[in-house]
């Protein structure tokens, strides 16, 4: 089985198994594409059966670069062996990406990075550059959060869809081009099973799970639910820096606090994907040039956003109705 994706220009087709093309098109629910054509910049082909590593060659230079997979290079194909027998093969010259395993939430941990990873590495490319947040609008102006996993970003997106008043861009990954517009990217919601309550209304046919390899079961959403809430492209005006606490507060923040928590989630990419980014590198000397030279544009984005922003700080409570709360009592006032 197959689907087609276009991120915003950027054409992705992900191939296999019935049941992991399913999930993958509720992952990405907001960017399919029926268009079957052969115009694709990026192709993944999910072989469902057990992974030959005699397919590695042994010429193949190795990098361990995770203690979750070993990672080989011959120059044009680049290797992934995975601790939970698994082997991806990415041919770097053409695009496309196999994945060799028979466990199915495996494949669609993997496959789900791999695409975000490559839509990641082909935007920046057009001067669109990720942020780890999440981005809403109240009246009118754009607002990112940026904060650690764990601070509460999801349970405060669900509070936010409780009010009609308020749109979203993104509860993940914010996008946000060189003219500082946001741009709207609505991927699935993720939850741990404990948190029933936060999906309880939620019809039964946008609700499925995933039992991701290190961090267990995880209840998903998809974001179609929530399709007539995502707000149009709009100028990025304010960035929440958000760590968490026990009451709450909010208040506005000087420039270097912002600029310090761009370089961790934008800059160097915390919490954001790059899988593709690492299958395109062989790690010679033309490859530290061309990360460098990414990180330089990365670093001017975001002296930019600092820049041209307002800062505030923001300490998230336990209760997301009370941050929710903070934050519309302070930003429908601007």
């Amino acid at each position: 089985m197959k689907i087609v994706f276009n991120f915003f220009g950027a054409r992705i087709s992900v191939n296999g198994p019935e049941e992991v093309i399913r999930k993958i098109r509720m992952d990405f629910s907001f960017f399919y594409d029926n268009k079957e054509t052969a115009d694709l910049d990026f192709e993944i082909d999910i072989m469902e059966q057990e992974p030959d590593y005699g397919m590695i060659p042994q010429t193949c230079r190795v990098f361990r670069l995770h203690p979750d997979f070993d990672f080989y290079s011959d120059g044009e194909f680049n290797y992934t062996k995975y601790t939970e027998n698994c082997l991806t093969i990415f041919n770097k010259r053409s695009g496309i990406l196999k994945i060799y395993c028979r466990n199915d939430n495996i494949i669609h941990e993997i496959t789900y990075l791999a695409v975000l990873s490559f839509f990641g590495e082909n935007l920046e490319r057009k001067g669109i550059y990720r942020i780890h947040g999440l981005c809403f609008m109240i009246s009118g102006v754009p607002i990112v959060i940026i904060s650690d996993s764990g601070v509460g970003k999801t349970m405060l997106f669900l509070q936010m869809m409780k009010q009609e008043k308020i749109s979203f861009y993104s509860d993940e990954i914010v996008l946000v081009n060189k003219d500082r517009d946001i741009l709207p990217f609505p991927l699935r919601i993720g939850l741990r099973r404990d948190d029933s309550d936060s999906f309880s209304g939620i019809p039964e046919k946008y609700v499925y799970g995933i039992e991701r390899r290190k961090f267990g079961p995880k209840v998903l959403v998809d974001s179609e639910v929530f399709k007539d809430r995502v707000a149009a492209p709009a100028a990025a005006e304010i960035f929440i820096v958000a760590v968490r606490h026990e009451t709450g507060f909010l208040k506005r923040a000087g420039k270097v606090r912002l600029f310090t928590a761009l370089l961790r989630n934008m800059v160097i990419g915390v919490g954001l994907p790059q899988l593709i980014e690492y299958m395109n590198l062989d790690f010679t000397p033309r490859d530290i040039i061309k990360l460098s030279i990414k990180a330089v544009r990365r670093l001017r984005m975001a002296i930019s956003i600092t820049l041209h922003s307002k800062a505030y700080f923001m300490g998230a409570a336990k209760d997301p109705a009370v941050n929710l709360n903070m934050l519309v009592e302070v930003f429908s006032k601007e």
